[in-house]
């Protein structure tokens, strides 16, 4: 009991050690330039749903126009040029947001581009950092399960043959 509630510390520990290393960088970067003067949140969390809308219209363009490739081997131009236009959107997507919101033109970047990585960071970094922390524990109980059940087909097993 003790050796997992230490494993079980030691992941959350790890896990917040990565959280820290992900997402501190882009705090102190607020407090180091102008958008901390300006209070540019909002800036920022506008910035983040255009990520997110951005996103889901890539995928919803991936889905529809895309099509699935028939050779891993094989290089077709149509698929390579689709994949282009639809990667393309997120260039127009943050073209249009940094036309969209108000402000001083060096603050106006900065957030904007601040609230971008940072939804990138959520949503492409936070979950593989919470998943990959917290299973951390899980192959242990894996391989006792698989050599319990490797035992047990072993006795099973002999007792068929005797």
């Amino acid at each position: 009991y003790q050796r997992r509630v230490r494993v079980v510390s030691m992941t959350y520990l790890h896990f917040f050690n990565c959280l820290t290393l992900t997402f501190a960088p882009y705090f102190v970067v607020y407090k180091a330039t102008k958008l901390s003067e300006f209070n540019s949140w909002y800036l920022i969390l506008q910035a983040a749903v255009a990520y997110t809308i951005t996103q889901l219209a890539k995928l919803m363009f991936y889905a529809t126009f895309v099509p699935p490739a028939t050779d891993a081997n094989a290089f077709e131009l149509f698929q390579a040029i689709s994949q282009l236009v639809v990667g393309s959107l997120e260039v127009v997507g943050m073209l249009i947001t940094l036309n969209m919101v108000g402000g001083e033109s060096e603050v106006r970047l900065l957030g904007v581009g601040l609230g971008w990585a940072t939804a990138e960071s959520l949503f492409m970094k936070l979950a593989p950092l919470w998943i990959g922390s917290i299973v951390t524990f899980l192959p242990v109980l894996h391989c006792s399960r698989k050599t319990s059940f490797n035992f047990l087909k072993l006795n099973m097993y002999r007792c068929e043959s005797t």
